[in-house]
């Protein structure tokens, strides 16, 4: 907690506030959190995790598209 609240320049206070729900995050720290977790804002708001489907899709197309190049090479 002390690590991760220098890394937000906040105090361990402020931090622990927080993860009780004593204080609410700003915005601002909310995207902080996000860059050093590299979780999603939605996420963090509402602890649910994305669908990934469309990207899964998205992804394996364009593996498709790599190989069949990949081939005409």
């Amino acid at each position: 907690q002390e690590s991760f609240s220098e890394r937000l320049n906040i105090s361990r206070n402020h931090l622990a506030r927080i993860e009780i729900g004593l204080r609410s995050a700003s915005i601002e720290l909310l995207i902080a959190i996000s860059e050093i977790t590299n979780l999603t804002l939605d996420y963090l708001a509402t602890g649910k995790e994305p669908d990934n489907k469309e990207i899964k899709a998205a992804l394996l197309a364009a593996a498709e598209e790599l190989l069949r190049i990949e081939k005409e090479l």
